[in-house]
């Protein structure tokens, strides 16, 4: 193999087997770059987004991750706004630890849950992205989702009575669900 050529893994040449050392433990790491080689027991080869089972499980957990940054914000906050004080005082009760997580923590977080809750289910419905970069040219009937519907049918099919009329659907689907969920919080949240 010349020195000139480039290398993918597993064909490196000798003369560069010294400065590519790292490129050599990076290759052996690296997922191999044919069907075959997934064909021979090394990688099970995935539709993930033409499977119609794993579409939508796909698209939701690349949603869960997107999101999961900002929760574990949040989060972050409402526990580093516990006063430690009352932490101090559960220990000297004699709480333990998941007795200070139940009876302390969980209550104190609880504004932080209602509000991630609230943030999440008004962004589980507006899923649209998501969809549009990872499906196209058309995704497959298992994935498309209602803002999706409203971009085809109001720019692409120029049907802007279906688009109108899924918008207010929409919007009253989650104002319905969000009215639900603040009536709820005076069960479970507690505001110190």
């Amino acid at each position: 193999i010349s020195a000139k050529r480039s290398f993918v893994c597993g064909a490196i040449p000798r003369r560069a087997k010294r400065t590519t050392a790292p490129v050599a433990k990076v290759c052996a790491l690296a997922p191999p770059p044919s069907r075959a080689a997934a064909a021979a027991g090394r990688i099970p080869s995935q539709k993930w987004l033409s499977d119609p089972t794993l579409a939508m499980p796909s698209i939701v957990a690349m949603s869960v991750w997107q999101g999961l940054g900002t929760n574990i914000i949040i989060f972050l906050a409402g526990l580093q706004g516990i006063p430690s004080e009352l932490l101090d005082a559960a220990s000297v009760d004699g709480a333990g630890r998941w007795a200070r997580f139940r009876n302390v923590v969980l209550p104190l977080l609880t504004p932080s849950i209602f509000f991630t809750g609230v943030l999440s289910l008004i962004g589980s419905f507006q899923i649209f992205d998501q969809v549009f970069v990872l499906e196209r040219p058309r995704p497959t009937d298992a994935t498309i989702t209602v803002v999706y519907f409203i971009y085809e049918n109001g720019f692409k099919f120029f049907k802007m009575g279906y688009a109108t009329a899924a918008s207010w659907i929409l919007f009253l689907i989650v104002a319905f669900f969000t009215a639900i969920y603040f009536r709820s919080q005076n069960r479970w949240v507690h505001y110190q």
